[in-house]
This record gives C-alpha cells, sequence and structure tokens, in this order.
C-alpha cells in the first residue's frame, strides 16, 4: 500500500505543481500549493485582491486515504483532474469523487468510498 500512495502522491504533486506553474503569470494572484505529506492531503490556494476584495480561495483539495483512494474533496478549476489521474493509470476504482453525495458517486463511473 506504501508504493501505491507514493506512486499516486507524484501523480498528484506532478498535475498540481503544473497547474501552479501556469498559473503563477497572473500578475495579481498567488497560487500556492500546499502539501502534508503525512496524513496525505494537497491543496492549491489562491490569494490576492480583486479590487478591493481580498481573496483566499481552496482551488483544488486532495487526499490519499490510507486504504490508497484518492479522495477529491475540491476542484473549482476547468482542469478534470478525474481524467488527468486515469490518463496517468489510476483506476477509476481509486477515485473517490468526494464533493458528490454518496448517491451521485454511485453514478459517476468512480468509487463510491
Amino acid at each position: 500500500m506504501v508504493r501505491k500512495i507514493k506512486k499516486y502522491e507524484k501523480f498528484l504533486l506532478d498535475i498540481l505543481n503544473d497547474y501552479v506553474e501556469r498559473r503563477s503569470a497572473h500578475p495579481v494572484f498567488e497560487y500556492q500549493l500546499i502539501v502534508d505529506s503525512v496524513h496525505h492531503h494537497y491543496q492549491v490556494v489562491r490569494t490576492g485582491w480583486d479590487e478591493q476584495k481580498f481573496l483566499h480561495q481552496v482551488l483544488l483539495h486532495f487526499q490519499i486515504k490510507p486504504d490508497g483512494k484518492i479522495w477529491i474533496w475540491v476542484n473549482k478549476t476547468e482542469v478534470e483532474i478525474d481524467r488527468e489521474l486515469l490518463m496517468r493509470g489510476v483506476p477509476p476504482t481509486d477515485i473517490v469523487i468526494g464533493f458528490q453525495s454518496p448517491f451521485m458517486r454511485e453514478l459517476s463511473g468512480f468509487a463510491v468510498a
């Protein structure tokens, strides 16, 4: 299981680092990758000022659970992370769309939990 988690962690970090790198040219917002490799949480946060309003938004949040499944908790981007993971060889049974209700997950073609 440890090898599987490490492999999935690398996939997520590659995808998220690429996302942050492509967005970093934006002059107003800062994109930050936040990694907790002990508990296996991975986030991209956008911060900055939009006119007179300060923004702090979690754009992407993932967790690799001890059973090796990747939970997608937040995806407020145009990137279809589930498709990216499938292209890298992650089976749909190891991907959980956590922001959907369990009922909707049953219809997604991915793992329910």
